[in-house]
């Protein structure tokens, strides 16, 4: 691969990363002559990837400090006598902070406390954007603004995601790795993980499996 396309691997770029339990504490792998680095986690692509719920936490903290001064932003346009309306409000929230809190998430699997944290600041927005009170209830100010739950936009992104990976070309490394995975989710027992698990489960979720096997069968 780096031959055809002419470049060359960096030892001193490249990381380890181990999910689950490490059985080879001791091992230090090599690219080429060189050792490559373990560590616990790795931001790639601006999505953590990451085994450890602390780290998740910490890097949600800072996703949510960023959308609070986005927000606060997107409130304090206008004026005292000619504010931002909600729907302006709204929109800019979707595109400005709900894109960055759900970035990567397709993918990543979040721990469910980080949902339930980013939950809540969803909750909260909706809120501040309607000028309600703090103690209303979260879905009784969504369903105003037309939004869903954070959650729900989660689902939504999985189940695109997946969708457009079906539809790619079969000459692409990346579908024949998908289909191969979906087989294993679908129609194999035992435990399996990851993203593509994931994905499987929102369809189950949402009762869409008639949906997504047939796409599975003709890709």
């Amino acid at each position: 691969f780096s031959t055809r396309w002419r470049f060359q691997f960096n030892a001193g770029k490249s990381e380890v990363m181990v999910f689950g339990q490490d059985q080879c504490p001791d091992q230090i792998l090599h690219l080429g002559t060189d050792p490559i680095r373990t560590k616990q986690s790795c931001v790639h692509m601006g999505v953590l990837l990451s085994s450890c719920k602390t780290q998740h936490m910490e890097h949600i903290d800072k996703k949510m400090q960023t959308c609070k001064r986005d927000l606060g932003a997107i409130l304090s346009l206008g004026s005292p006598t000619a504010p931002v309306s909600t729907k302006i409000a709204s929109n800019l929230y979707r595109s400005l902070c709900l894109s960055k809190i759900c970035y990567g998430a397709e993918i990543a699997e979040i721990p469910k406390p980080c949902i339930d944290k980013i939950e809540q600041f969803h909750g909260q927005a909706a809120k501040k954007i309607q000028g309600l009170p703090p103690q209303s209830g979260n879905a009784a100010c969504l369903a105003p603004l037309g939004w869903i739950s954070l959650q729900g936009n989660i689902d939504l992104l999985m189940m695109t995601f997946l969708w457009r990976m079906i539809l790619l070309p079969i000459s692409s490394i990346y579908k024949q790795v998908l289909i191969a995975r979906l087989y294993h989710c679908i129609y194999e027992d035992g435990i399996h993980l990851g993203p593509v698990k994931q994905m499987v489960d929102v369809f189950l979720k949402y009762r869409l499996m008639s949906l997504l096997i047939p796409a599975v069968k003709s890709a």
